[in-house]
């Protein structure tokens, strides 16, 4: 979480001295507070990773969330393939997950599909600790876990094409129009780009909710072109 807190600001440096005519001197200035900035948060990270896995963790830590996924996936793809599929669901459990527990809360299991209780079900699956040679981890599944157990191989491939589409699309579109909102669901979709090394983010209800918040919290005004920003 800090790590891509610090990484909104670095985009949002990058993108504002892109498109602001600043000269070098007010750009040194901005890189200097930047810098303190960023080493500020990294020795938090690292002295909050000393103090959760003890001294000398930081780097083996930091290696195994990046080489850690494929070998966890691999302890998981047996199971999988004797899952049954979900069509979906899993990948978007974060999309429907409030509207059907809003159900359960009101006493209308009997409204609630099957496929969702199975979602949820390999939801909390991905949370279970295994051991992965180096100790037990959980978590980091990669998407592949969330694709294959929606419908296989033809779906690992269909829905990593179309999750880049829509990377690109975002991109595309905030270019062309570079706002407050715009960048709010930009840097969530390069937070979800980032972690795709670890799970697809749409499977995750507080991923999506982001999106509902960067909206509402934000309106559309017209500037001076009679062009709207947000």
């Amino acid at each position: 979480g800090f790590i891509y807190y610090i990484g909104c600001f670095l985009l949002s440096f990058f993108i504002f001295c892109k498109n602001t005519n600043l000269s070098k001197k007010v750009i040194k200035k901005y890189i200097r507070v930047l810098c303190l900035f960023i080493i500020i948060g990294l020795l938090f990270v690292i002295g909050y990773t000393i103090i959760r896995s003890g001294k000398g963790a930081f780097i083996k830590q930091g290696y195994i969330y990046f080489a850690l996924p494929p070998t966890l996936l691999s302890e998981w793809l047996p199971k999988l393939k004797e899952s049954a599929n979900t069509f979906g669901f899993l990948t978007i459990f974060g999309v429907h997950s409030y509207f059907f527990r809003a159900l359960e809360y009101l006493n209308l299991e009997f409204l609630v599909p099957n496929i969702y209780n199975i979602s949820y079900k390999y939801i909390l699956n991905a949370e279970i600790f295994i051991n992965v040679g180096s100790g037990i981890s959980n978590a980091f599944v990669t998407p592949i876990y969330y694709f294959f157990l929606d419908g296989g191989y033809p779906f690992v491939c269909m829905a990593s094409l179309f999750f880049g589409y829509i990377v690109i699309a975002v991109q595309r579109k905030f270019e062309e129009n570079i706002n407050i909102r715009s960048f709010i669901i930009y840097s969530f979709v390069v937070y979800a780009t980032f972690l795709s090394f670890m799970r697809i983010q749409t499977a995750m209800p507080g991923f999506i909710i982001s999106f509902v918040f960067a909206i509402l919290c934000t309106k559309k005004i017209k500037d001076k072109n009679n062009e709207y920003k947000s």
